[in-house]
Order: C-alpha cells, then sequence, then structure tokens
C-alpha cells in the first residue's frame, strides 16, 4: 500500500491502470513474481490505498482517481503520517453516542436501543456520523450523556447482578437441545450444511421511495451488497448502486460533471447506502474490467432503468475479458486478509467477510468460465457443488445479524484456497479475450447518449 502511494507521488501522471502495470513490472523484477500473481497484488494495493484513506476520511470515496489527487496535494517530504486514521472519525463519534444512549435506556427501563427509530436521536447521530458536529461538540454531549447514565445506574430498579439461576437454566436447556440434535444427527455428517431460509425481503417501496427524490437522470439503479448476493440479515442495509447521465453543458463546461453521487441515511426504518457514478467513469471502468462496475451494470435486482439500459448491457457484455481476475482475485484475497485480522483481533471470525471471500472468488470464476456476471452465492454454489459447504454459512447469515460469529471456522478453511486456485485456474482456461473487443462501440454508444440526451 505504501508502495504504491510512494511510486503515485514520483509519477502522478500516471493513471490508475498504468499505476498498476507499473507496480507490477517492478515486483516481476524485484521479487520474481510471476506476471498475472504481481498485476492482482498491485491491483489489490492500489485497492486497498483507496479503502485506507476513504475510512480515514482523507478522500470522499474509495475512486483511484481520488486518492491521485489526494496524493497530489500533499507537501513534498511529508511522511506517511497521513495514512494515519484520523482521531475525529465521525462514525465512531456516532457510535459512542449510540452506546451511551442505548446503556441509558437499559437502566431506565426500556432495554436496549437495537433499531433507531426516525426522531430527534436519529437525526442527531446521523448528523454526527456525516461529521457535520465539530468533534469538541460531541465529546461535551457524550460526556453529559455519560452523567445522566450515572445518575441512572444510582436509581435504577435492575438488579446489581445478573439473577445466576436465570443464566444456568438457559445454559443447561441450551446444553440439552445441543445433545439431543447431536445425537439424532448420523456421524458421517459432522459439518452438516442446511438449506437456507428464504432471505429477508428487499424493501422495495421505501427504496423507490429514496430513488424518486434523487436529482440525477437514472440510467441503471440496482440492488447491491448482501441483498444482490443472497444472504441479506434482518440488520443489512440496502446497497443501491446506479449509473447517471450528467447533462451535456456540465459535462462539455470547464468545471466538468461531477463523477460520483452518495448518500448515506434513512428512508424511513431503511437504512440505504448509496452510490451512482457518471456514465463516462461507469465505462471507462467496464472496459477496464472492474467488477464492481460490471455488477451494477449487469445487477439482477433492478430498481430502476432509462429505455437505453438494455444497450448498455449489451455492449458491457460484449466487452467482458479475461483482465477482470485482478479484481475478483485481488479483492477475494483483501477480503481474506480482512477476515484474518479480525478473527486475530477478537478471537473469533465473523461469517460476513468470510462469505464475501467466496461471493467474490465464485463470482469471478463464473465469469472466466461462463462469460456471465452472477453475483448471487447461493446460485453460484449450485453451479459449483464443491463449495458446497459455504451455503452453511449462508443460512447463519440469513438467520443471523451482520456481525454473527464463528465459534469454529475450521470446516471451511481449507476451501479458501481452494476457491483462489479456482479462479487462477479459470483465467488460464478462460475463452474471453484479453481485453475489451468493443471499447470503440461503447465509447460511440456513450457520445449517442449525452447527443440525444442532452
Amino acid at each position: 500500500m505504501e508502495g504504491a502511494a510512494a511510486l503515485w507521488r514520483q509519477e502522478p501522471g500516471l493513471t490508475p491502470r498504468e499505476l498498476v502495470a507499473r507496480l507490477a513490472e517492478l515486483a516481476v523484477a524485484r521479487d520474481g513474481a510471476a506476471p498475472a500473481a504481481a498485476r492482482a497484488e498491485a491491483h489489490e494495493a492500489l485497492g486497498s490505498l483507496a479503502r485506507s484513506l476513504a475510512d480515514r476520511g482523507r478522500i470522499p470515496d474509495k475512486d483511484p482517481l481520488s486518492v491521485r489527487a489526494f496524493l497530489a496535494g500533499l507537501e513534498a517530504g511529508m511522511d506517511g503520517g497521513w495514512l494515519d486514521a484520523r482521531a475525529d472519525k465521525p462514525k465512531n463519534a456516532m457510535h459512542l453516542l449510540r452506546i451511551l444512549h442505548s446503556g441509558l435506556s437499559i437502566l431506565e427501563g426500556r432495554g436496549p436501543i437495537i433499531r433507531i427509530e426516525a426522531g430527534p436521536l436519529r437525526d442527531r447521530l446521523m448528523a454526527v456520523r456525516t461529521g457535520a458536529v465539530p468533534l469538541a461538540e460531541v465529546v461535551s454531549e457524550a460526556k453529559d450523556v455519560a452523567r445522566r447514565l450515572d445518575a441512572a445506574q444510582a436509581t435504577s430498579r435492575l438488579p446489581a447482578e445478573p439473577p445466576d439461576e436465570v443464566a444456568r437454566s438457559l445454559l443447561r436447556a441450551g446444553r440439552r437441545r445441543a445433545y439431543a440434535t447431536a445425537l439424532s444427527t448420523p456421524q458421517v455428517t459432522r459439518w452438516p450444511t442446511r438449506d437456507p431460509q428464504p432471505p429477508v425481503p428487499l424493501p422495495r417501496a421505501e427504496v423507490l421511495a429514496f430513488l424518486d427524490r434523487r436529482p440525477e437522470r437514472a440510467l441503471l439503479v440496482v440492488a447491491s451488497g448482501s441483498h444482490s448476493y443472497g444472504f441479506p440479515s434482518a440488520d443489512s442495509d440496502v446497497d443501491t448502486k446506479g449509473i447517471h447521465v450528467a447533462p451535456a453543458a456540465a459535462v462539455l463546461g470547464l468545471a466538468g460533471a461531477r463523477e460520483t453521487e452518495s448518500f448515506l441515511g434513512f428512508e424511513g426504518p431503511v437504512e440505504i447506502d448509496y452510490t451512482s457514478h457518471e456514465l463516462g467513469k461507469a465505462c471507462r471502468q467496464l472496459l477496464d474490467g472492474n467488477g464492481n462496475a460490471l455488477e451494477w451494470a449487469l445487477g439482477k435486482v433492478v430498481l430502476r432503468e432509462h429505455a437505453r439500459a438494455a444497450e448498455l448491457r449489451a455492449l458491457v457484455r460484449r466487452n467482458l475479458h479475461k483482465g477482470s481476475v485482478r479484481h475478483y482475485l485481488g479483492f477475494s484475497r483483501s477480503l481474506w486478509k480482512e477476515y484474518e485480522r479480525g478473527k486475530a483481533e477478537t478471537g473469533r471470525g465473523r461469517v460476513k467477510p468470510l462469505l464475501y471471500v467466496f461471493r467474490t472468488a465464485l463470482t469471478g470464476v463464473h465469469l472466466l468460465r461462463a462469460g456471465e456476471v452472477e453475483p448471487d452465492l447461493p446460485r453460484l454454489l449450485a453451479e459449483y457443488p464443491r463449495f458446497g459447504a459455504v451455503a452453511e454459512l449462508v443460512a447463519r447469515k440469513r438467520a443471523g445479524t451482520e456481525k454473527v460469529e464463528l465459534a469454529d471456522d475450521a470446516p471451511w478453511l481449507p476451501l479458501v484456497a481452494q476457491v483462489h486456485a479456482a479462479l487462477d485456474e479459470a483465467h488460464a482456461a478462460s475463452s474471453l479475450p484479453d481485453g475489451p473487443a468493443a471499447a470503440d462501440a461503447l465509447s460511440a454508444w456513450v457520445t449517442d447518449v449525452r447527443l440525444s440526451e442532452g
């Protein structure tokens, strides 16, 4: 990650694609790495840098061009301190207030705050999360709530300690049930899988109401994330991704059109994470083989589409190529490292990031083998039954929460190396071209859309 940043600061004129190529060349020359593996690692390093800077609030989004703009603005000779996390990370400040208010609610007899309904508290927390509230003001407010929490503890009618007998009774009941299940389970299926329960329905009405108020001229909007991947849980937000067409006057003017529009907030009780790329940016990413852009353009859960969206999909399919392995292999490996880091910190791995490891890799495998973008993990598992044991993780995620953990991940760990090997094999055997085959046709179509739509 630091190497990618250093090289881009030395050669700020490089495009993201050229930076990845230069990093790969250096790795081949320095370490003797295989070219394909070096390119995947370079692509992963650039993605990690973008995510790291975005998480630290240094750039507004995870676009590599935002990384380049940020690096270009650094003073010469500045060390890597800019990679340090901001002390006033708004999301952490929001959670500080949320946890304090939840504790106060428990002590006052109302129970924990799991889902924050519409009202002043939610509005305040969202303002903190977006960075609209200064850190000093948040700290002062947190101290005030903490004082109320101390006062509530002194007068609370709750017992000082949990009732031991209730806890023991619950534990005994759980052990009896687990023992009975173990006796009735054939020993040959030590790690049984189960058919996942139906996924949590997409709250379509709330999402469409939100989209109705968006000012962008949407060409295509799809649901992404867990609702697209086939394993949403009750507390999943709705990832909504789109491609829009900016007015021709904005594109041609000196200021240029904004390339990305985003929103993170609530529509009624539904949390929505919305991102839309302008048509030009989206098509450049599509030609580069960016998996996110492919899944937005060819997404299966369509929420909005213009009459010309079908033309875009047809052109995207004509431009599918092997280069997408860089995204899917690099991203899956990065997610695996994230899973391992989380497990090292807490002692337990979480189901969601492990599912993302398999989902990302198998989508890449299927793209390279079948020439089709399929983000739905249960469908992919049916297509590639050697990874069928992952269905148990899907079941746990659907029945649990975003934070559900694994007491023992041993049954699935060997499959991680196998799925990455399968992606390498699919890349070697793929009949897809090495690069986009109809880039000129896509460019001509973009021009026609701009001229006809104004």
